[in-house]
């Protein structure tokens, strides 16, 4: 039967409880980064009525304190409208026709940046990539969820 050192058990009881600390920390520090990060890009609101038979007027306005850049809205990948530049409180708004608007999605970066993709159906917001290729795949994941039988209650009665 071999011999187990007592003394050393505690002092890797201490490392092992230590370092699962440290990788807590960490873990909850990153976490609540990105929860910042996410709620900055919520704070550009979206608002879809319908003006007609697959006829759309989409307000877009940026209620943060930052500006958002490369503001574009894109059904299918074509871009219907945009603005380069949304300073904080200002407001922009298009008109959109077709059947396409399950798949409406909304690309801008914020004043970090960063670059977001939101579905106007769903509401999902998602990191992107600023490489154009990576763009495409994280975009086509969004039209993939993006579905009419998603459509807010308010848009659903209306086409």
């Amino acid at each position: 039967m071999s011999h187990i050192d007592w003394g050393s058990v505690p002092a890797w009881f201490s490392a092992v409880l230590t370092s699962g600390s440290l990788f807590l920390g960490f873990y909850i520090m990153l976490r609540d980064r990105r929860k910042e990060e996410t709620a900055e890009a919520r704070r550009l609101v979206f608002t879809c009525t319908s003006t007609g038979w697959m006829k759309w007027h989409i307000t877009a306005q940026n209620t943060s304190d930052r500006p958002v850049t490369g503001l574009g809205m894109y059904p299918l990948g074509q871009q219907v409208f945009g603005q380069s530049v949304l300073l904080p409180g200002e407001m922009t708004t298009g008109e959109f026709s077709g059947e396409s608007f399950q798949s409406l999605v909304a690309l801008f970066a914020d004043a970090d940046g960063q670059a977001w993709a939101r579905s106007l159906v769903t509401h999902e917001l998602r990191r992107i990539p600023w490489e154009p290729t990576k763009q495409v795949k994280a975009v086509q994941r969004i039209y993939r969820r993006s579905s009419v039988d998603k459509l807010p209650p308010s848009l659903g009665s209306n086409h």
